[in-house]
């Protein structure tokens, strides 16, 4: 999408009710219902238009399918239900397999739980090490 374009439509539809109207229901066939965060937008157009424009774009170096295979593992890491459900139905409508949304959650899982760890035991040293408690060896990335 051109920027200035870009500019010109979200000018246009901020102004303009039916055109916002028009972009309202354009995110709600795409994902068969307006998510949650636009749904509490829509009566702020100049937040809302640019929020809907980045939600039914197909622009960018990524095809629609990873996109959405990226969006599953970012909804994953955030234990979002709904991003989850919304995300996973667009990948599998753009072409992914079962089998790949599933090897998506599993590394967003195992990313999670790493750097769930390695923050949780980093603390730990800390605490552990003002109070003068043993932390079993201090490592080199902390």
């Amino acid at each position: 999408m051109n920027e200035a374009w870009a500019r010109e439509v979200v000018r246009a539809a901020i102004t303009d009710p039916e055109l916002l109207e028009a972009l309202r229901l354009l995110v709600e066939r795409r994902y068969q219902d307006v998510p949650f965060l636009l749904r509490a937008l829509q009566d702020e157009p100049a937040r809302f238009v640019p929020a809907a424009l980045r939600a039914v774009g197909t622009d960018g170096a990524l095809d629609r399918r990873t996109a959405e295979l990226v969006a599953v593992a970012a909804a994953a890491s955030q234990m979002c239900e709904h991003c989850l459900r919304v995300h996973i139905e667009e990948a599998l409508a753009n072409g992914a397999t079962y089998d790949e949304v599933l090897e998506t959650l599993l590394i967003a899982a195992r990313i999670a739980e790493s750097s769930t760890n390695a923050v949780s035991l980093r603390v730990l040293r800390r605490v552990a090490a003002a109070r003068g408690l043993a932390t079993g060896g201090e490592s080199p990335h902390e």
